[in-house]
């Protein structure tokens, strides 16, 4: 909703504190801050939410550069470190997405990124999606 313009950031910081008292509203306090209308999908979001709750602080929908030449976007990254992380939905696997997709990846790669790549089956265990990007954070120099 807030990608899309239906509800601003400065909206909701307004609305949360109002709803002190009713059921949920402590959660709606907790979740507020983690909105960030970049996110492009859901499950892109949840990641990005696991992140953020481990004290990560990944870049949504950032554009790689090399020299100053657009080289890709990723869904998360941590430029600093140039680690990214993709989600791949169900699109990513039909027709010639996924050749396109490697070929991408290819490019990240030999301009010195490591991409950590997840589909549905990896937010089963966001732990575990944490800890592959601690691992890959840890790894670069």
């Amino acid at each position: 909703m807030a990608r899309a313009g239906s509800v601003t950031l400065p909206s909701l910081d307004r609305l949360a504190p109002a709803g002190s008292g009713r059921w949920g509203a402590a959660r709606v306090r907790t979740a507020v801050p983690l909105v960030d209308p970049r996110a492009e999908s859901a499950p892109e979001s949840r990641v990005r939410v696991a992140l953020a709750l481990a004290g990560l602080t990944p870049v949504p929908q950032y554009e790689v550069r090399v020299a100053g030449e657009f080289l890709a976007r990723v869904d998360l990254a941590f430029p600093e470190a140039c680690v990214a992380v993709e989600y791949e939905g169900a699109h990513h696997f039909s027709d010639t997405q996924i050749v396109r997709d490697d070929a991408r990846i290819r490019r990240l790669e030999a301009a010195g990124w490591r991409v950590i790549r997840l589909s549905a089956a990896d937010l089963r265990d966001l732990d575990a999606v944490v800890r592959r990007v601690l691992e890959a954070l840890d790894a670069r120099p």
